[in-house]
């Protein structure tokens, strides 16, 4: 099965060509959670436009946003899943042209 990505922050959207993101909790001596969980890293790489939003949001360390990252099957163009954040930071930009 075949899925298109999308990354959506403040209206705009963005083509993904790469996704990861990962959660995690404290844990107590004996292995169960001990805190709630509060946020984690997402990693996403997309392709690159004429815009520079991405870049005065990292440049703005004070700046936060909501967004989403949507995973749609290429077949029926239906959402299998979203993934939605809120007053997010960016706290790491690198763009590369090859």
């Amino acid at each position: 099965m075949s899925f298109l990505t999308s990354l959506t922050v403040a209206g705009k959207d963005y083509r993904v060509l790469n996704v990861s993101y990962d959660l995690a909790q404290e844990t107590d001596a004996s292995g169960r959670p001990s805190t709630v969980t509060r946020g984690g890293r997402i990693m996403i790489q997309v392709e690159s436009t004429g815009g520079t939003e991405l870049f005065e949001w990292m440049t703005n360390n004070f700046e936060r946003k909501d967004g989403s990252v949507k995973f749609i099957k290429r077949d029926s163009n239906a959402t299998l899943k979203e993934l939605k954040f809120t007053e997010a930071y960016m706290v790491k930009y690198k763009e590369n042209f090859d």
